[in-house]
């Protein structure tokens, strides 16, 4: 292959875990056959960097440069995928849709089968399958049993959400009495990019209001409102304000566990319990969002068999997708209880490929995986807490760049101080995945991991030492670095030499490499940094050729 910018893991991980996971071996297999089938001067031989160039040139990209994989899979199972390159990466990222992993034998098993394609207006005994399936898992822990009336199946979690705001919209539209509107969300929430999602999405609304998103800044203005999560007086306060203004707060929306603004917060019970009240007493819909939580935060669907719920009376809807996709399939499920079920009305939803075979087959497949395999559930909450200890012990080594440790199950976050960036072509998401970690960023400035359902604790420790080689790498630039980055960005208004326009300013960036042939596990001699010999350092200064201030920049270092 040519030249690569992805090195993955080390000789000696992969040797290890092939004597352990055979996923991984079917991974390399599968991988490569698929690279026999290829023409090598138009793929493999060509750079890595410059073939992903030219993969993406034709591409409206919805994320920037610097948060794309540096790598092209070709082959993956369970935790591991293959590159076209030749490097390993265990993926922890996946936006938290890999629970069972890449291609699971059962549900690709149910992809794969024939069917009578159709949506929900064709009758199917697949459709009866699946619901049989829901009410086995939804309040398997309760006393009642599933409190849910009925379902809508749609293709994603953000589509979901839109279509119990549509339902809600009906239901406002029968008590609002021309009362003003106002939707309640939690600060940092995110509920998808559609229209009215993103209106409740606050961890979005700067993004929006930025690019002047007119029509999602103008539904957001006097109509959002926020308050911090688990803070029942705040919520209180909410509701006795609208109420002395004449308002109505049409709906809660909240995360059952918190995926993206800080990711892993938990919303607690007695949280939970008071906006239900308060929903009910006003006369409001409650909806939680589970799409980030389901089975992954608490080795359950539904929040309403979290620990300390079973005994509290359901939201109005409750929406999951990564949990029952298995990432194989564009499917989510909008469950409603009584209540809520009796507002719809036909006519103002409807959908192409809503309650079709293949989605209720994939969404069987995953629920029957999890419920005929219960150590699946055990092992998402040990393995969750270890992984947290684990990066609490990273923290106690690193304080200054470790500023906090969350999550619930897994789905668990690692914050970095802001001087240390997690998005950038240098920053830690990039390295992380350089070197064969895959994550993506969450929160302000954090690492956000979200691995399969049955990770073990020695993959666990390679993303602990592998993130603790990378801090070991900055730590000793750290103070060097703060005072060249206030030098040179206190002063932004310097002029180019080349226009005399104002230019941006100057960023600095600094990082050394350190060879990851060692990790083998979050060893406290790992995250020593006694690696005398490892001191190759890059130092990446962002301006202007011709910029004075940069070649001074430059001088200095």
């Amino acid at each position: 292959a040519g030249p690569k910018e992805t090195i993955g893991l080390s000789d000696d991980i992969i040797e290890k875990f092939l004597g352990r996971d055979h996923n991984l071996t079917l991974a390399i297999i599968n991988a490569h056959e698929v690279w026999n089938t290829l023409d090598g001067n138009t793929t493999y031989r060509i750079p890595e960097g410059q073939l992903i160039k030219s993969i993406c040139e034709h591409w409206c990209h919805f994320y920037a440069d610097d948060t794309r994989n540096p790598y092209i899979p070709i082959g993956g199972k369970g935790p591991w995928i293959i590159t076209l390159h030749g490097s390993v990466i265990h993926d922890n990222g996946g936006y938290g849709m890999l629970g069972l992993g890449h291609n699971p034998t059962n549900v690709l098993k149910a992809i794969s089968n024939d069917y009578v394609m159709a949506n929900i207006m064709t009758p199917s005994l697949l459709q009866m399958n699946v619901i049989n399936d829901i009410k086995k898992e939804i309040g398997h822990t309760r006393s009642d049993g599933c409190p849910y009336h009925s379902v809508v199946m749609m293709n994603s979690g953000s589509e979901g959400n839109s279509v119990a705001d549509r339902i809600m919209d009906i239901h406002t539209g029968q008590v609002r009495n021309n009362r003003p509107l106002l939707g309640l969300s939690l600060k940092g929430s995110f509920h998808g990019r559609t229209f009215r999602p993103a209106v409740f999405s606050s961890s979005c609304h700067d993004t929006y209001r930025k690019h002047r998103c007119e029509s999602i800044i103008t539904a957001q203005s006097g109509y959002s409102i926020t308050v911090t999560p688990n803070d029942a007086d705040e919520l209180r306060e909410a509701f006795q304000r609208a109420e002395e203004e004449g308002k109505f707060i049409e709906c809660v929306m909240i995360e059952a566990v918190m995926g993206e603004g800080n990711p892993g917060q938990q919303i607690r019970p007695e949280f939970y319990a008071l906006a239900r009240e308060l929903t009910l007493q006003h006369d409001s819909i409650l909806i939680i969002d589970s799409v980030q939580a389901g089975f992954r935060c608490m080795g359950v669907l539904s929040i309403v068999d979290y620990p300390g719920y079973q005994n509290l009376p359901p939201p109005d809807f409750e929406v999951w997708s990564k949990a029952i996709n298995g990432g194989q399939y564009p499917v989510s499920i909008l469950a409603m209880n009584e209540r809520a079920s009796t507002y719809y009305r036909h006519g103002v939803y409807g959908n192409t490929m809503t309650g079709n075979p293949r989605a209720c087959a994939v969404t069987s497949s995953v629920l029957k995986e999890i419920y005929n395999n219960p150590h699946i559930r055990r092992n998402i909450i040990d393995m969750g807490q270890y992984a947290i200890n684990q990066y609490k012990r990273l923290q106690d080594k690193f304080p200054h760049a470790v500023v906090d440790v969350s999550g619930t199950g897994l789905l668990y976050a690692v914050h970095l101080h802001k001087d240390i960036p997690v998005v950038a072509f240098t920053g830690a998401e990039h390295w992380l995945r350089c070197h064969g970690i895959g994550v993506i960023h969450g929160g302000e400035n954090a690492l956000r991991f979200t691995p399969h359902f049955n990770v073990t604790k020695e993959e666990i420790d390679i993303q602990v030492a592998m993130l603790g080689r990378y801090l070991v790498s900055i730590e000793g630039h750290m103070p060097i670095l703060k005072t060249m980055m206030d030098r040179i960005t206190n002063n932004k208004q310097h002029k180019l030499a080349t226009d005399g326009s104002r230019g941006q300013p100057i960023t600095a960036i600094t990082t050394q490499d350190v060879s990851p042939d060692k990790t083998d596990a979050a060893q406290d001699d790992d995250l020593d940094g006694g690696h005398e010999n490892d001191n190759t350092t890059t130092i990446i200064l962002r301006g202007h050729l011709f910029d004075s201030q940069l070649v001074n920049s430059v001088l200095d270092i």
